[in-house]
């Protein structure tokens, strides 16, 4: 993953890989810094990445079903993450450097997520933030879960929390999409409307790449096509 055209085709296999598993919209979370070398600086590294994704978005999108409009088109958008020891520090990292000056950088970086972390709790509960949940994941680096069952995502979905499903990494917690949701069908008591509300947030909480007006189109279109899809399906149709 250390060349411009590397890049490019792992990204358009990512994409062409969530679309075959039925997924319409993916955000493509990735540090830059891990790919920048001689040969790559920032911009190189996502402007090839989005090179790959907009590929294959582009042939996604020429089906019939999608020209037609029958069924939803596929987007994707790009978060670039851990990007702290990239150029200038933010205003908000120095406060915390200026404030501890003789303590190691790591240990500000950590008080400082921390109280980020702290503040979007708030949001969260102010502004319904919505919540990331990949079960597989968090069993893999949280010992104290010993069961899926004992996830928290229970508790977020009894108190009607803005929670949705994720695959965090595919490749490390060798998971996708079809298995995060079969593991909460199979481990949660979710009815069908509360998992189509679950599915439904990722799409309404998206970093969508238009227009508000054409966000609220977009999903309108995604949970029409849900229901479409799961009429008449035993534990999934909403009639």
């Amino acid at each position: 993953m250390q060349k411009p055209e590397y890049l490019e085709q792992i990204a358009y296999e990512l994409a062409r890989d969530v679309q075959a598993e039925g997924v319409r919209y993916i955000e493509v979370r990735f540090a830059p810094q891990l790919h920048i070398n001689k040969q790559m600086d920032l911009k190189t590294v996502l402007e090839s990445v989005n090179r790959g994704l907009e590929r294959a978005q582009k042939e996604f999108n020429q089906q019939t079903g999608i020209k037609d409009s029958s069924e939803p088109p596929f987007f994707y958008g790009i978060i670039v993450c851990a990007m702290r020891f990239l150029g200038p520090w933010s205003d908000y990292y120095k406060g915390f450097i200026d404030t501890f000056p003789y303590s190691d950088i790591d240990d500000i970086c950590r008080m400082a997520a921390l109280e980020l972390a702290k503040g979007t709790i708030r949001m969260r509960d102010d502004y319904g933030i919505p919540i990331e949940v990949c079960l597989t994941s968090n069993m893999q680096t949280n010992p104290s879960i010993f069961d899926v069952s004992d996830h928290t995502f229970g508790k977020m979905i009894q108190n009607n929390l803005s929670v949705t499903l994720c695959t965090d990494n595919r490749t490390v917690s060798k998971t996708d999409l079809t298995q995060e949701i079969m593991l909460a069908v199979n481990h949660f008591p979710l009815s069908s409307k509360t998992l189509k509300n679950c599915i439904g947030y990722g799409f309404k909480r998206s970093f969508f790449p238009g227009a508000y007006s054409e966000k609220r189109k977009y999903v309108r279109q995604c949970l029409d096509y849900y229901e479409k899809i799961t009429e008449g399906v035993e534990g999934l149709s909403l009639s």
